[in-house]
């Protein structure tokens, strides 16, 4: 641990993001625990489809020499109700995470505490997911909390080729299902498969995702995520910057030039997300399924994810907890600290 003061300010408009982003991304890809859902891009524009739902509070600390060491990404969010404003991380996803250089990880996360502990703009503070280090941390520093488990998306940990995954990954079974497909999908047409690689092909080919994603939402009774026009331009925006980053690659899978499937993957240092969805009736089943490589710390733990909450500044406040989500839960007893 160093032993050093930081110095924290807040980020509160979009504006100020974008004068930090390439501080972001350099402490995004440095630090040992940070997936693609850390990066700038990623943040910015879940922030920007937010709008004005949400009050940006991004704490960032700089050390003595004025490098950026670490990144808490908050936003304060109404909730709908009237005086009950939840901090949360942007975007509430699973792995959303506050990200530091690691010799300052102790003194950042204590310095966060305290920033949180002296904001009086919160009612109650929701961080899905955090991970168990970060929540050691915490408890640390605040004996009142109690932890619950949660599971996190799904992954796997891939091996570098799709041979070796076949052989080494898959039963026998299935090995022999997969290449039954495969033989299947050759005989019914002229198999094309293309990469996005300008911002022009990536725009003309979103929209194939789109609705290869709503057909499959339909098909379980779902509108689909991309049913809302305003998502679908955020996402856009997102997937245009990560594409300009060199951090996406969307490909599509044709059938006598029908779209059949299509492939969204992000790739962030040694992880990948990906996304596949498959034209309903042209191949087959459709299925979904979301796979990273592998989405764990560096140093080859795996990540497990728990959820913060803390309840209501001064009294207790009864909040329903999904059974898949974590918490860490201060009971209100007595008001904290700026209350």
């Amino acid at each position: 641990m160093i032993r050093c003061d930081l110095r924290l300010y807040e980020v509160r408009s979009l504006s100020e993001m974008g004068k930090i982003r390439d501080a972001w991304n350099h402490l995004a890809l440095s630090a040992p625990t940070t997936t693609s859902f850390q990066t700038w891009e990623w943040n910015f524009g879940m922030a920007k489809h937010e709008g004005n739902s949400v009050r940006l509070r991004i704490v960032v600390a700089k050390d003595k020499f004025g490098e950026v060491v670490g990144i808490a990404p908050f936003w304060i969010r109404s909730n709908g109700i009237p005086g009950l404003s939840v901090l949360e991380f942007i975007g509430r996803g699973d792995y959303s995470d506050l990200f530091f250089s690691e010799p300052y990880k102790d003194i950042f996360v204590s310095s966060v505490m305290e920033w949180i502990e002296c904001n009086t703009e919160w009612r109650i503070i929701h961080l899905h997911n955090v991970r168990q280090e970060i929540v050691d941390l915490i408890s640390r520093y605040d004996g009142r909390l109690t932890t619950r488990p949660c599971g996190v998306c799904p992954y796997a940990q891939l091996p570098d080729t799709f041979e070796d995954y076949e052989q080494k990954v898959l039963q026998k079974r299935l090995r022999q299902k997969i290449r039954q497909k495969r033989k299947q999908l050759a005989g019914n047409g002229l198999l094309t498969f293309s990469v996005c690689e300008t911002t022009s092909q990536l725009q003309a080919d979103l929209p194939v995702f789109f609705d290869l994603h709503q057909r499959r939402q339909r098909t379980k009774g779902e509108r689909g995520r991309f049913f809302e026009e305003k998502w679908r331009t955020s996402f856009e925006e997102i997937s245009l910057a990560l594409l300009r980053a060199g951090f996406l690659t969307l490909g599509l899978l044709r059938i006598d030039g029908q779209p059949a499937a299509s492939l969204y993957n992000v790739r962030f240092q040694d992880q990948e997300l990906s996304l596949l969805w498959r034209n309903v009736g042209s191949i087959g089943p459709v299925q979904s399924w979301k796979h990273a490589r592998p989405f764990d710390d560096r140093d080859g733990n795996q990540r497990r994810g728990a959820g913060v909450r803390f309840l209501e500044r001064g009294r207790a406040l009864q909040v329903l907890v999904d059974q898949r989500q974590s918490a860490v839960v201060r009971d209100g007893a007595g008001p904290v600290q700026g209350g």
